[in-house]
């Protein structure tokens, strides 16, 4: 919205690191249908918010200047990148939740293990 080229840059980065930046999340998750779901609506919301920054770009490069400004001002955005992140911290935390499991789990197995070696 304020008729500079350069305020794009960051924005325009962003987009072109994106799909890269979600191939290494998809590798990342475990392939848990919980985790699968929250990545799911995070492509979804990501999807959402890049359509509603070009809709915000796209009129404000025409002479509908002030439709810009009304989609920046209607609170649209602000509120996908609410969601966005509480769908990445929910996502964060059924990784953590999954990695407690796992190492717990590596835990009562070298204990039994020892017990089984023990008894051999």
């Amino acid at each position: 919205l304020t008729s500079n080229p350069a305020d794009l840059e960051p924005y325009r980065q962003a987009v072109e690191q994106l799909p890269g930046a979600l191939n290494r999340l998809r590798h990342l998750v475990t392939r848990s249908p919980e985790s699968k779901e929250h990545l799911s609506r995070i492509v979804e919301l990501i999807d959402r918010k890049k359509e509603w920054a070009a809709d915000v770009i796209r009129a404000h490069d025409s002479v509908e200047k002030s439709r810009a400004k009304e989609l920046y001002e209607s609170g649209a955005g602000k509120s996908i990148m609410d969601a966005l992140r509480r769908e990445v911290a929910d996502l964060q935390q059924h990784e953590f939740e999954y990695l407690v499991k796992r190492e717990s789990e590596t835990v009562r197995a070298k204990r039994w293990t020892r017990g089984i070696a023990l008894l051999l």
